[in-house]
């Protein structure tokens, strides 16, 4: 991450949330090879948590690439609702800036 602060001479939030959406990817990635091989898995909770800091646009065009994860109900509920949540929080929070200004 604090190549993208250095070298690139980003806002560390927005490197932040690159190396969290390339880690995620990478994970989906890794995890749909895996099934396919039999081998050891990312466990969904991995997955989830990657999405719940921030790697939301990742996971879902990793999904789409992979068709993976898309037709097992209980991750996808997990995901919907993380989706939602974050949604409410940024509506809160535009709200809370929008009648603060």
């Amino acid at each position: 991450m604090m190549i993208f602060v250095l070298k690139f001479k980003m806002h560390i939030f927005i490197a932040y949330i690159i190396c969290v959406n390339i880690t995620l990817f990478l994970l989906y990635m890794y995890d749909k090879f895996t099934s396919l091989l039999s081998w050891l898995r990312v466990p969904e909770a991995i997955l989830h948590l990657f999405t719940i800091l921030g790697g939301t646009p990742m996971a879902l065009l990793a999904q789409k690439m992979f068709s993976h994860k898309t037709s097992k109900l209980s991750f996808q509920n997990t995901f919907k609702k993380i989706i939602f949540f974050q949604v409410l929080i940024g509506v809160l929070i535009g709200g809370l800036i929008f009648y603060m200004a």
